[in-house]
């Protein structure tokens, strides 16, 4: 996998994708075992881009993305959300989800998005207490 995140690196620094942000320390991509988070702008030309690496490195390594299990999750409402799934062949998915327990979502970080993780926190805390455990 260390060999696609290069080819991501690469491939926004010949802009053949987008940064979602004008940032210099964005991230792009994140892996994570057998997932990838790959945070990009939108628009036709990225998608193809994208969908020419992603088959690309199925060639080079045999590692195929899995389409039915795939998911785009756009954040914002312009209309190159449609073009870029389009080109990816990727259905889109509705943000708020969680992914390893933790929300997924566009804007900025609120409390009502933290509460679910702070709840599950104070339980495990308090049931550590009363067996004993610290």
């Amino acid at each position: 996998m260390e060999i696609l995140s290069q080819w991501l690196d690469e491939a926004l620094l010949k802009n053949k994708l987008g940064s979602f942000t004008k940032k210099s320390s964005s991230i792009s991509h994140l892996l994570f075992a057998d997932d990838l988070l790959i945070f990009l702008a939108t628009s036709a030309s990225y998608g193809r881009g994208l969908h020419e690496l992603l088959n690309q490195f199925a060639e080079f390594s045999g590692l195929k993305l899995n389409r039915g299990k795939s998911q785009v999750f756009c954040g914002g409402r312009t209309n190159q959300h449609r073009e870029f799934l389009d080109a990816l062949d990727i259905s889109a998915g509705e943000l708020l989800v969680k992914y390893l327990g933790l929300p997924l979502f566009t804007g900025a970080l609120t409390p009502r998005l933290c509460l679910p993780l702070v709840d599950k926190l104070r339980l495990a805390w308090a049931l550590a207490l009363i067996g004993g455990e610290t």
